[in-house]
């Protein structure tokens, strides 16, 4: 113990030195990064609503409704409604002929996520234990907080 309060002691400088300079850092970083904030909904899928008559099972099915249910979220003409609903591009420049540029398409679809949330069960027909989706997270980060929580 003696020897670590020595070593503290001669290098008590230059600790104090690179505690102030990692705290300077984080305090910069904080004061001029923008703010970003995050929106997130989650949608539940009905394990009732899924029949067995679809193939591939019931995850299988599911599985396949959230990706169709993803495509139509992201698809351009999903994204120019609610663009326009929520007021997300105030610029006319993300505009052309009404609609939303390549440009701001891309932005608006980079800014959201989707991911299915998946979880272990044991299948009633077969007793193995399958991976079940039961949920997909959809998320939108932005830089508003009004528009993004919309």
């Amino acid at each position: 113990m003696k020897n670590w309060l020595a070593i503290l002691r001669r290098r008590k400088l230059g600790a104090t030195l690179l505690a102030l300079t990692i705290l300077a850092i984080g305090g910069s970083a904080a004061v001029f990064l923008p703010s970003t904030y995050r929106s997130l909904a989650t949608v539940l899928v009905d394990q009732q609503e899924i029949s067995d008559d679809n193939g591939g099972g019931e995850t299988g099915y599911a599985d396949h409704r959230l990706q169709i249910l993803t495509k139509r979220v992201l698809s351009g003409e999903n994204l120019n409604i609610i663009a326009k609903d929520i007021g997300l591009f105030k610029d006319t420049e993300a505009y052309q002929n009404g609609k939303l540029t390549h440009n701001a398409l891309r932005g608006f679809r980079k800014n959201i996520n989707m991911e299915m949330i998946n979880t272990e069960v044991v299948d009633s027909k077969t007793r193995f234990k399958v991976d079940a989706t039961i949920a997909l997270d959809i998320s939108y980060i932005g830089k508003d907080p009004l528009i993004t929580q919309r």
